[in-house]
């Protein structure tokens, strides 16, 4: 298993790339032994030794993750939530000094 900050990045390209949802997910539907299936972080086999999460998004999509994957993932989407909610604030700031300002 890869380490933390190289899953991070991994997440943090594959949500840039539009690979995985910025979004939370609508619920998990399976957690347990792993079938398999292609981990949606690091693209390695989630087997049967490994604990593993299935999640859904809009009832369409779904993605399998290792467990310390998809902590990778979470704080990834959530770091990048609090840059938009930051970006958003300062844009606004701007606009706000515009209107205000004489011209």
């Amino acid at each position: 298993m890869l380490d933390e900050t190289v899953l991070r990045e991994s997440a943090r390209y594959a949500i840039h790339h539009g690979r995985l949802p910025r979004s939370r997910p609508n619920r998990t539907t399976w957690i347990g032994s792993g079938d398999g299936k292609t981990c949606g972080v690091c693209g390695e086999a989630v087997s049967r030794n490994h604990i593993g999460m299935e999640i859904t998004f809009n009832a369409e999509h779904l993605f399998q993750f290792h467990t310390k994957c998809f902590s990778a993932w979470e704080r990834e989407r959530d770091g990048l939530d609090r840059e938009v909610r930051a970006l958003a604030r300062r844009v606004v700031g701007i606009l706000v000094s515009a209107t205000r300002s004489p011209s």
